[in-house]
This record gives structure tokens, sequence and C-alpha cells, in this order.
């Protein structure tokens, strides 16, 4: 029996370290094509939840996924409304990955997982099929990023859209609000000062309230 360990080449030293005094340490391999052929080879995984848990699911690899959360995660729990964090879980709709967190992580547990998803049992017969439903879920008829990039364009056209009618709409009502009004308040506030009691004419205003109050005859004549 052979237990491998995927990893990045700049976690190298620090796994090797890690795993060096384990009383059966597993083999440490490497980069990306290393993780596909340890994937090839499992028969069953235990991992850290994440993006990996998903991988193993497409690759057919059954697994139990495994997280010790830090202790910000961890005063925050009660907070937490997503009733899981495994992406094959989310996808099918139902527990198709079990889950172990914090506390709850026991190794014997963890050793029993492997035995029955390693043999041919009811548990390996059940992920199998759950991992069957959620890459029936992920087909699309175009790649998912292509339909992303899609999506993401129509979102900017419709907010590009309804900016330039904001901003003409915006533009108007500034234009019109600019315009003095003909009325008995628009004269007074020409001729009054600007705490709005009366003051001494100034005679640069003179002009403009003139014609403030040229407009406010002719309108009055109009009526």
């Amino acid at each position: 029996m052979r237990f491998l360990l995927p990893t990045v080449p700049h976690n190298e030293a620090l796994v090797k370290g890690l795993v060096a005094g384990w009383a059966t340490p597993p083999e440490v391999v490497v980069g990306s094509m290393q993780k596909w052929k340890a994937f090839a080879e499992a028969d069953a995984a235990m991992a850290a939840s994440g993006t990996v848990i998903l991988e193993l699911g497409l690759a057919g690899v059954p697994t139990v996924s495994v997280y010790k959360t830090d202790w910000i995660i961890s005063l925050l729990t009660k907070r937490i409304k997503v009733w899981t964090g495994a992406l094959p879980n989310i996808i099918a709709d139902y527990a198709v990955v079990p889950e172990y967190l914090n506390e709850v992580v026991r190794g014997a547990s963890l050793a029993r997982w492997m035995e029955r998803l390693s043999a041919d049992t009811l548990q390996l017969k059940a992920m199998n099929e759950g991992y069957d439903l959620v890459w029936q879920r992920m087909q699309t008829e175009k790649p998912p990023g292509e339909h992303a990039a899609e999506i993401l364009l129509d979102v900017l056209k419709k907010k590009t859209r309804s900016f330039l009618t904001g901003f003409s709409l915006g533009s108007f009502k500034a234009i019109s609000a600019s315009k003095p009004g003909c009325n008995r308040a628009s004269v007074r506030r020409h001729r009054a000062g600007a705490d709005g009691r009366y003051a001494v004419p100034d005679p640069r205003s003179s002009r403009s309230t003139a014609r403030s109050s040229r407009r406010c005859g002719q309108a009055r004549r109009a009526r």
C-alpha cells in the first residue's frame, strides 16, 4: 500500500519536514502532472476542503473532506449559513462527500472511511452515483469561461446604458434648474442680500434684476 501526498513546489520543503517524523510517512509528489498521476492511481483520498475536493470528484476518486479553520472563522461559526463547504455537495445538493471540521476530525473515523471507500461497499457506490450527478449538472453547451464572459459583458452593457440615461436626465434637470423662475420670490432674491434681508442695490446686479422683473411682468400679462 502506498500513501501519496501531492503538493506545490514552493511548499515542498515544508511538507516534507512536517511528515518526516510520521510513523508511516507518505510519498510527497510535486507539481501538477504528479498530482493528476496520483489521482489516477488512488483508490481513495483524504483532502483539505477546497477546489481539490471537486477535482478529486471529477477524477472519480472517493474522498473525505477535512478542514481546520483559523480562530476567526471559529468565532463566526454561528453566523455561517451554508450547509456544506464541499463543492460536490453544493452542486449535487446533498451530501456526496463526508466532511469533518475542527474538533470533529478524528483519525479513527478517517481511517474507517478510507477502508470503506477502498473496497466494493455501499458507501463507495453511493459516492460514485453522486459524482455522476455532479458531472451531469456541470455539463454546458458552451465552455464555462465563454458563458461567464457573456454574462459579464451583458451586465456591463446594462450598467453603461443605465449610467448614460441617468447622466442625460441629470444634465437636463441641472440646465432647467439654472434658469431663474418668474415669481416674486426670484425677484426678491435678486434684490435681497445673502442673509435674506434687503440690501443696498449692487450696480452689477441691476441688469439681472431688471431682466427678471421684465420676464415676470410679461408672464403676468400673458396670464
